[in-house]
């Protein structure tokens, strides 16, 4: 990632080190460092501008919207994703930078559940939700872990911890599908905070279903 950031400002192209500090924010984010996250994407954004590359904006700004929602700054979160639906309203993915071509509807869609979910907005957030699950195809089924990440963590967040429980295990059966490693310390996470609740039969079994997964994923 620094190397990509050297070569941004030698080849005079700041949307490429914005790319890199994005991808970057990723890293804190899957250990909780949430704060880390966006100071990484606050910087991304400082380094691009719509004129340049909406995509990129449209990506980087919903992913503040979304690491906001998670710290609780509401506020922040509101208007990082007003930005981001500007940039995504006027943008092509598919004719911008190479980085940008994953950014469709369906998964701009994921960028507004997380967020909407973490802010309280849950109802709005599963009618969104339940709209890209039906339309997701298979290539597309990773999109599908986030967002039963995301929902599952808001009931949590609710107390709903069977529904919580639930939830993540439909995104724990898709999680194994498609071998989207990446998400395992999310759903990790969910395992640790429905832990004192692990007496109750639906959330006894997703905490043994995660323990499978995870040895799944450590032998493989």
């Amino acid at each position: 990632y620094d190397t990509a950031v050297q070569a941004a400002k030698q080849a005079d192209d700041p949307a490429i080190a914005a790319c890199a500090l994005a991808y970057r924010s990723y890293i804190p984010s899957t250990k909780g460092a949430n704060g880390r996250a966006r100071i990484l994407l606050t910087e991304a954004l400082a380094n691009i501008s719509e004129t340049e590359s909406p995509a990129t904006v449209a990506w980087i700004a919903a992913r503040h919207a979304e690491e906001s929602a998670q710290l609780g700054d509401n506020a922040q979160a509101l208007a990082s994703w007003g930005r981001a639906e500007d940039a995504f309203s006027i943008c092509d993915p598919d004719e911008d930078r190479a980085w940008t071509r994953f950014l469709d509807q369906n998964r701009f869609d994921s960028y507004r559940i997380a967020t909407y979910s973490k802010i309280g907005r849950l109802d709005e957030a599963q009618e969104i939700a339940a709209t890209v699950l039906g339309r997701l195809t298979q290539p597309d089924r990773k999109k599908a872990v986030i967002i039963f990440e995301d929902i599952a963590t808001a009931h949590l967040a609710r107390g709903s911890v069977n529904e919580a429980s639930r939830i993540a295990q439909q995104g724990l059966a898709v999680l194994r599908e498609t071998e989207f490693a990446m998400w395992v310390p999310k759903f990790g996470a969910l395992a640790q905070g429905l832990n004192r609740w692990q007496r109750q039969p639906q959330v006894r079994s997703y905490l043994e279903e995660f323990a499978m997964t995870k040895r799944q994923f450590a032998t493989s």
